[in-house]
């Protein structure tokens, strides 16, 4: 049996809590053997962009850089810890 080599999570995108909408837009991963934390997310946001034309693609693109900034700190700070 092999062992899990990484850890992950959905970022979801919930337009109507009350419909139950979800769409999966971003993973966050985690490599312990690398000691490595990533956010990927698409390029191209044409599903996003047609289920959801009131958000425009400039918004959803600036929460992506967000989210990737945060990861990239994050991972910073547990290397600086993991160093010391």
């Amino acid at each position: 049996m092999i062992g899990r080599t990484y850890q992950h999570g959905l970022l979801q995108y919930r337009h109507s809590q009350m419909l139950g909408e979800v769409m999966n837009i971003g993973l966050i991963a985690y490599f312990p053997t690398h000691r490595h934390l990533a956010f990927l997310y698409p390029e191209k946001l044409i599903r996003l962009r047609f289920a959801y034309t009131i958000i425009p693609e400039k918004t959803i693109k600036g929460y992506f850089r967000y989210f990737n900034k945060r990861v990239a700190l994050q991972a910073n700070h547990a290397n600086e810890a993991v160093c010391r």
